[in-house]
């Protein structure tokens, strides 16, 4: 069976990293970014004639990233399995073994969505319980990643275009709401991620179609954390299909139980309610930022007082909140690797179920602006807050430099290792080893100064964790005394490898440069009691 496999792309950056093997779909005209992925789909549908017996699939630009999967995989898998109406690859196993279904996992990361949800199925006529309708690793689809044939895409567009209808007439309350963006890695439209569930929709009330879901165990996880609950996992899904049969409120409980456990070890004690049932909505409003300022020996610039403050280099201690304090592991190594061990702490601090949105980092001599505030003097803490204030920005952070090179830049020898161990743990990709080698700009003070969307810089943090551990495995404590500078270095440019890698792939569709690079501000003292910033 002909496979026509489309993969948007809205640049020639995005087209030319296209896998060869799918069919480019070209959307560079993009003229309706609030829709995303679904207008150039759309308009595929509007002007062509559909073949009966061939299957179609439109993936987005970052299916090599989210699946590990090369289009040869996606083909291969579709011929070893013939006879199906829908092929799914959907990645992300917590997403769908840990939630009823895709919209309980969605209203949890975008408040009100279940709500929206809801309205829009009773006033297109569909007489379904959301907080009753079950989806198994079957049904449960995310970002679009399926192939299937014209009579499940018939299914599919009758529901989006009753979507789409009612959001361009934009005359009902439910359509103000399905239009107003929601918090994701850029402000996006409701109506978008209500889309994205369309498919699993679809599936889960018809049991009769044929689906073949990729295994979803061999693609990769967006949260590590979940990696070693695999078997559990699967124990879910299995709880979910049993119940689907039998009907038995049991399982259910069972159910709730176990992936509320799993939720827990993952997330933290405020996930405790997941074991009771169906979540409804987020109980806890969720701060916007928490601005942390990792200093040295004390404060010696007075930031505003929504920042707080961690003493990077004193002892464990109930005086002050120190870096040995939050992370004993790290902490005592700040005399080695500097201020990367404040972001370690940190991470481990946020791991614990901490609430915020974004997470904000200074020193006590650098912090970065929007680009408004280039070439400004700010000598007093109202200016400086001003400065600091990032605005709806997801992600703030220093403009790519050309590297310098001086007395701590690491060798070559030290980060083809380090490169070679973020390859073997699947940090980097082995077309990245590069971009960490013989980096040609890099991100001063990636992940280390700057706003950041909490989810991304925790999952990239972790990674920088593990590939450090990795290289520390192989040297003394002599070793690292000795050349920690150098490996902290390396590790900074490993991190704005991973920064702007994520910025090539999930936000390809604006200019991710004008949005989020700011200016780097650094203190520098003047004379006696005086500072200014530049």
């Amino acid at each position: 069976m002909q496979a026509n496999i489309f993969q948007i792309y809205y640049d020639e950056r995005t087209r030319s990293q296209a896998d060869p093997g799918f069919i480019p779909l070209d959307n560079i005209a993009n003229t309706r970014p609030d829709w995303r992925e679904y207008w150039a789909i759309r308009n595929y549908f509007l002007n062509t004639t559909l073949d009966a017996n061939a299957l179609y699939g439109f993936f987005s630009p970052a299916f090599r990233n989210k699946t590990h999967l090369s289009a040869q995989d996606v083909h291969a898998f579709i011929e070893a399995n013939p006879g199906h109406d829908v092929y799914t690859f959907s990645p992300f196993i917590q997403d769908a073994a840990c939630y009823l279904n895709v919209f309980e996992q969605g209203n949890l990361n975008h408040p009100g969505h279940l709500e929206v949800a809801q309205q829009y199925l009773q006033t297109i006529g569909l007489d379904v319980d959301i907080e009753k309708l079950v989806m198994t690793l079957r049904s449960a689809v995310y970002c679009n990643y399926f192939v299937a044939k014209p009579s499940f895409w018939k299914m599919w567009f009758g529901l989006t275009e009753r979507l789409f209808e009612m959001c361009e007439a934009n005359q009902t309350e439910l359509a103000t709401l399905l239009n107003s963006n929601t918090i994701y890695r850029l402000p996006v439209g409701m109506k978008v991620f209500l889309l994205e569930r369309i498919a699993s929709l679809v599936l889960a009330l018809s049991p009769n179609v044929r689906v073949c879901a990729y295994d979803v165990r061999k693609m990769p996880s967006s949260e590590p954390a979940y990696i070693q609950y695999i078997d559990q996992m699967m124990l879910l899904d299995r709880l979910k299909n049993d119940y689907l049969v039998t009907q038995d409120p049991k399982l259910l409980e069972a159910f709730y139980t176990l992936r509320g456990t799993i939720m827990v070890a993952c997330r933290g004690a405020s996930y405790e309610p997941t074991k009771k049932g169906f979540i409804r909505t987020v109980k806890v409003k969720t701060p916007h930022i928490l601005y942390v300022s990792l200093i040295d020996a004390g404060p010696s610039f007075a930031y505003p007082k929504y920042v707080s403050r961690v003493v990077m280099n004193a002892p464990r201690s109930t005086e002050v909140v120190s870096a040995s304090n939050l992370s004993p592991t790290w902490g005592p190594h700040f005399e080695s690797l500097g201020p990367i061990v404040g972001m370690f702490a940190i991470r481990e601090y946020l791991s614990k179920g901490i609430k915020v949105l974004r997470i904000g980092l200074c020193h006590d001599d650098a912090f970065i602006s929007p680009p408004a505030f280039v070439g400004v003097a700010l000598d007093d803490e109202a200016g400086v807050a001003r400065a600091m204030e990032p605005g709806t920005r997801d992600f703030l952070f220093a403009a790519p430099e050309p590297v310098t090179r001086d007395a701590n830049t690491p060798d070559r020898a030290t980060l083809e290792r380090l490169a070679s161990i973020a390859i073997e743990l699947g940090v980097l990709r082995p077309d990245q080893q590069s971009a960490l080698v013989d980096p040609v700009r890099v991100v001063p003070g990636a992940l280390n100064v700057g706003v950041y969307r909490k989810d991304f810089w925790i999952e990239a943090v972790e990674h920088v964790d593990r590939v450090l551990r990795g290289l520390l495995k192989h040297h003394t404590a002599a070793e690292l005394r000795a050349n920690g500078r150098r490996w902290a270095r390396a590790v900074e440019w490993l991190a704005s490898a991973l920064l702007l890698d994520h910025m090539e792939q999930a936000h390809s569709q604006i200019d991710w440069g004008a949005e989020f690079c700011g200016h780097l501000h650094r203190r520098v003292a003047q004379a006696p009691g005086t500072l200014q910033l530049h």
